[in-house]
């Protein structure tokens, strides 16, 4: 049986956007995602719950606090990716 491995560090789109080899990035990236994923369904819940002592302060703060995880870790990985060779906007430069 064979097994298809992606690695989006080394694609022609990602090369210069993912740090190939990077754990450190790739977990924050992980993280990112899944509390991108719990803000859009605490978002939700907390929207359409009566507003009364409950679910919906409950969702409401796991929300906020999901949403706090996604810009910290927004900052950090676009921190991480950016590169001196390249300028947003612009594809990086080919590596000699």
């Amino acid at each position: 049986m064979t097994s298809l491995r992606l690695d989006l560090a080394t694609t022609p789109i990602a090369a210069g956007l993912i740090p190939a080899g990077s754990t450190t990035f790739h977990i924050l990236l992980a993280v990112h995602i899944t509390a991108g994923l719990t803000c859009v369904i605490t978002g939700a819940v907390a929207a359409l719950s009566p507003k009364r002592p409950g679910r919906h302060p409950w969702f409401g703060t796991t929300y906020y606090w999901s949403l706090a995880v996604v810009f910290a870790t927004a900052t950090v990985l676009a921190r991480s990716s950016i590169s001196p060779r390249s300028s947003p906007g612009r594809p990086p430069a080919a590596q000699p």
